[in-house]
């Protein structure tokens, strides 16, 4: 399965889209994400908890992340770090590597 998305991070915590990546065709759920981080740095994280302007990793505008695995995707959770808010650009997909 693949599926596409893009994400407007403003300065409230912003989740992925569940509907798109936890999509059940043919029983392939998404497990992997590549994310293009555009116009603004953001902090996040993937553990549960929330990111804030000052905690939780940086991404600057041009970074790529990776997230492998149903749970880095399902609580991945970004904010940016300025008054300008980042565009995030998701490619998912299905990895036997997880």
């Amino acid at each position: 399965m693949k599926a596409f998305e893009q994400v407007t991070v403003t300065d409230s915590v912003t989740a992925l889209n569940s509907q798109i990546y936890s999509r059940d065709s043919g029983r392939e759920i998404c497990n992997k994400a590549t994310i293009a981080v555009e116009t603004a740095s953001i902090r996040y994280r993937v553990d549960g908890g929330e990111p804030s302007a000052t905690v939780g990793l940086l991404a600057n505008s041009g970074d790529i992340l990776s997230l492998i695995g149903r749970s880095e995707i399902k609580f991945f959770r970004a904010i940016r770090t300025t008054a300008t808010s980042a565009t995030l650009t998701v490619d998912y997909g299905v990895s036997n590597n997880e």
